[in-house]
């Protein structure tokens, strides 16, 4: 009797060490995932956020890179540099038309690099009204008070006084010594502009203007000018003293026969009118948008 009782206790006891039951396993799986779950939500969060904040730091020094280099650079761009200027490390820009450009990625952009895009537009001007910069001229005469050399040179149709004074050098040939010249109008209007002392004489084909650019300052030699009007056309004489202000002071008149305007007193600013650009810049990782910046630049 004893030996039954014995073996029957055995039995049970073997049958509880066999291991949990099904449930007892559903039951300790589901309180794991409760504790594991979040902890690598959390995880992955916080990898999630590091690399964004990576992302976004590396995004933050290329368009800190690009925006230093635009307010840097001269615009409106020059002939030839349309699609041939460098903002940074594969970052370009492209001219679109007169008043937009194009911020662009090279061809050799990686996926996994921060890219930069973006527009820079010229904003129109609150003041519509002309300025004396707008002023046509069609004839430049140059003198370096500096070095006393005189050179002649013709805008060309359709130039305004601010184009003349920006492209002088390209346009101003026979810079030799002389500090004289005459400026003689004929009965129809037609111009042209002698270098006493040379055989030097150009021949302007419009009577819009003539600018007179006192370039360096030296020993303040002026200019001297002889002027013939023999027409009725009262072709203004634009005095331009890159220095500042000028004044009708600035040159000296010789022979003087018929009439003329002869326009000074006004000053570089009064020329040159301020141009904003608003840029808008992006950068860009994998596709997706990690910053922006936006900013004007005065030029």
């Amino acid at each position: 009797m004893r030996l039954e009782r014995l073996s029957i206790l055995l039995n049970k006891f073997n049958k509880r060490k066999k291991g949990f039951t099904l449930l007892e396993l559903i039951i300790s799986i589901a309180l794991v995932a409760v504790f594991i779950i979040p902890i690598g939500n959390i995880v992955l969060g916080t990898v999630k956020i590091n690399r964004a904040g990576e992302n976004k730091q590396q995004a933050g020094i290329k368009l800190q890179e690009a925006m230093e280099n635009i307010k840097s650079m001269d615009l409106p761009l020059k002939t030839g540099e349309e699609n041939a200027v460098t903002l940074g490390d594969n970052i370009y820009i492209a001219k679109v038309d007169d008043k937009n450009y194009k911020v662009y990625a090279g061809s050799d952009y990686e996926e996994n690099h921060i890219s930069i895009e973006g527009t820079i537009k010229l904003k129109e001007s609150e003041d519509e009204g002309l300025s004396i910069g707008d002023s046509p001229v069609s004839g430049i005469l140059y003198y370096n008070r500096k070095d006393n050399t005189l050179g002649i040179g013709e805008s060309g149709s359709n130039n305004t006084l601010e184009k003349a004074i920006t492209k002088v050098d390209s346009i101003v040939s026979g810079k030799t010594s002389g500090s004289e010249a005459d400026i003689n109008i004929d009965a129809s209007g037609k111009i042209q502009i002698h270098k006493v002392g040379t055989e030097l004489t150009y021949s302007i084909s419009s009577n819009d203007g003539i600018v007179i650019f006192l370039g360096q300052t030296g020993e303040e030699k002026k200019l001297k000018i002889n002027i013939q009007n023999l027409s009725e056309i009262k072709v203004p004489i634009y005095i331009y003293n890159c220095d500042g202000v000028s004044s009708r002071n600035d040159i000296e008149i010789g022979n003087y026969k018929g009439e003329v305007n002869i326009v000074s007193g006004f000053s570089s600013k009064s020329i040159f009118k301020e141009k904003n650009f608003q840029v808008d810049l992006k950068a860009r990782k994998d596709g997706n948008v990690v910053e922006t910046s936006s900013f004007v630049v005065n030029k």
